[in-house]
């Protein structure tokens, strides 16, 4: 039997209940933000996190012809590094990040390692010729940043010559639970997201070909608590993106961690 069509009162309450929700980054209401995260000093640890983004965006990366990988946030840039010389790379964050990328990397020429600060509304240092032929990662950065609003039109003009953008970060309800209102357990981080509150933020923001889903935290365990978006510049694009994500191999693990395949 179906239900009775709402009223004018309960309509004004739905209409109420969606306008809550924050409308720029689509979080839903009552989440409490972090207005001053501490800065995060990334480090290379025996735990690696995210660890088949990389993975992921290397095999869409051969799919697409493309010849290299652009890194937005790279932190450390142990995983970016990893995926010479089959990919020339270009690695972009600020601080001692940053500085630790060049001081470990003194080989690579200078344009290999980029200044920006993600929470300013100007353009990232990369040229058409840098996105031609690209693959852009952005892998646990938006929880960090005070606007995400900026980073996402930031990712969003890479499009106009790269293929695909990566875009990963914790899913804040598998990772914890539906009660976790923030702020984050992380100090590093202002806000987190679920995976339908970041694809409604990425829609809204301006992405037409969106590729939502999950990826491992870390390779200590094989559940996915990560959000992983791929978010293309075409449906031809986005084609090889789910292809990619769908068919992932399976994971070959030795009781202590998980490797994903690369090919």
């Amino acid at each position: 039997m179906l239900s009775e069509a709402p009223n004018g009162a309960e309509r004004s309450a739905a209409v109420h209940r969606l306008a809550a929700m924050d409308p720029v980054t689509c979080i839903r209401d009552g989440y409490t933000i972090r207005p001053e995260p501490e800065y995060f000093h990334d480090t290379v640890e025996t735990a690696i996190y995210q660890p088949d983004v990389y993975v992921d965006a290397g095999r869409v990366a051969r799919a697409l012809g493309a010849t290299r990988i652009v890194d937005v946030g790279c932190g450390t840039a142990q995983k970016l590094t990893e995926m010479r010389p089959e990919f020339e790379t270009i690695g972009l964050d600020f601080g001692p990040n940053i500085e630790r990328c060049r001081a470990g990397d003194p080989g690579s020429p200078p344009e290999a390692w980029r200044t920006t600060d993600l929470d300013i509304d100007e353009k990232l240092p990369l040229s058409v010729e840098d996105l031609a032929g690209s693959v852009v990662i952005c892998s646990d950065v938006i929880e960090h940043v005070k606007r995400p609003d900026f980073l996402l039109q930031k990712l969003l003009s890479t499009l106009d010559h790269a293929g695909v953008v990566f875009l990963s970060t914790p899913e804040r309800v598998l990772e914890y639970d539906e009660n976790q209102m923030g702020p984050p357990p992380n100090p590093a981080h202002v806000r987190e997201w679920t995976v339908r509150e970041l694809s409604a933020m990425c829609r809204r923001a301006g992405f037409c070909h969106i590729s939502p889903g999950t990826t491992r935290a870390n390779n200590r365990e094989v559940g996915h608590a990560t959000i992983l978006l791929g978010l293309a510049a075409s449906e031809d694009a986005l084609a090889h993106v789910e292809q990619a994500l769908i068919d992932r191999p399976r994971l070959l693990g030795d009781g202590m961690f998980w490797t994903s395949a690369r090919s």
